[in-house]
């Protein structure tokens, strides 16, 4: 495999790997200083969102009309991906020292 292909377009057509994607990429972006003030979730929506239109123009799918369907699924697929992030922190073992 070569590293540049580690991650590829087609990859983001499976939303189990897109939700997987946004939760790295917002868990590495949120503590961003202009970030840092800015609800987790807003920015889960947003890279969600990016994603999608990027996905779409890639494919070569990207329709004007459909840009409200790609924000209702940039809302799922952020929804998950907190989801995922909740459960994680929920089910991690609470160590003091």
């Amino acid at each position: 495999m070569d590293l540049n292909q580690f991650i590829d377009w087609s990859m983001l057509a499976n939303y189990g790997m897109f939700v997987s994607i946004v939760f790295v990429i917002v868990q590495v972006i949120k503590e961003l200083p202009k970030l840092i003030n800015v609800p987790t979730r807003l920015i889960s929506i947003a890279v969600a969102f990016v994603l999608q239109l990027l996905v779409n123009l890639e494919s070569g799918n990207f329709q004007m009309f459909d840009i409200v369907l790609y924000l209702i699924s940039a809302i799922i697929i952020s929804l998950t991906a907190n989801g995922a992030h909740d459960a994680t922190i929920k089910i991690k073992p609470n160590v003091t020292e």
